[in-house]
C-alpha cells in the first residue's frame, strides 16, 4: 500500500512540473478591447496574465501552443457572474444545463 501511494505522489509530482507556464493561442480572430479585430492572431497568456496580443506576436519556446483556427478570443474578457479565485465563495450548485437544471429542482 506504502508503494502505490508513494507511486501515485511521484506521478502527481510529475503531473504539476509538466503545467506549462505560457500558453499561446494562434491563428484565432481576437477581439480586443481597444483596437481592431484582428483575424488570425495570436495571444500568449503566462502565468494566468495576458503577456501578449498581436498578429506578428513572438511565441516563446516554453509556451503550449493551441491552434485557435475557427475560434474568437476575447482576451480581458471577465465572466461577471463567476466565482473563481475569490476566497471563500461558496461553490457552484452542480447540475445540468437548461431544461436539465430546472428540472432537477
Amino acid at each position: 500500500m506504502k508503494n502505490v501511494l508513494l507511486a501515485l505522489a511521484v506521478f502527481c509530482g510529475c503531473a504539476a512540473a509538466q503545467t506549462p507556464s505560457a500558453v499561446a493561442i494562434r491563428n484565432a480572430k481576437v477581439v480586443t478591447v481597444s483596437g481592431p479585430v484582428i483575424n488570425r492572431g495570436t495571444v500568449v497568456v503566462r502565468n494566468g496574465l495576458i503577456e501578449a496580443v498581436g498578429e506578428n506576436v513572438q511565441i516563446p519556446a516554453d509556451a503550449m501552443v493551441v491552434e485557435g483556427e475557427g475560434l474568437t478570443v476575447y482576451p480581458g474578457l471577465v465572466d461577471g457572474l463567476s466565482t473563481w479565485g475569490i476566497p471563500g465563495a461558496a461553490p457552484a450548485p452542480a447540475g445540468g444545463r437548461g431544461q436539465q437544471a430546472v428540472a432537477a429542482n
